[in-house]
């Protein structure tokens, strides 16, 4: 049987859920594997839809300063190609 998509998930992380279930073979150990790196997925689209919308800079105390979701968008998708390489 097919496990269920973490509720967590968006829309789009739990279309690419099934679609990875469907095309490849996931051992039972490799499903939290697979949900965090999906999950991670999730977080790089958040904040490239932040980014998108604020830029990549934000007014600091001393003048304009990285926005805070390019290093939520480097350390996300970094971490989901680790767990994505083990699987």
């Amino acid at each position: 049987m097919t496990p269920r998509a973490p509720a967590y998930l968006s829309p789009d992380g739990r279309r690419l859920w099934r679609r990875i279930l469907a095309d490849f073979e996931i051992s039972p150990h490799e499903v939290p594997l697979l949900a965090a790196a999906l999950s991670f997925l999730d977080q790089v689209e958040d904040a490239r839809g932040t980014l998108a919308v604020d830029g990549l800079t934000i007014d600091g105390l001393h003048g304009p300063r990285v926005h805070p979701c390019v290093a939520i968008m480097r350390s996300s998708a970094l971490a989901a190609g680790r767990l994505l390489r083990q699987l």
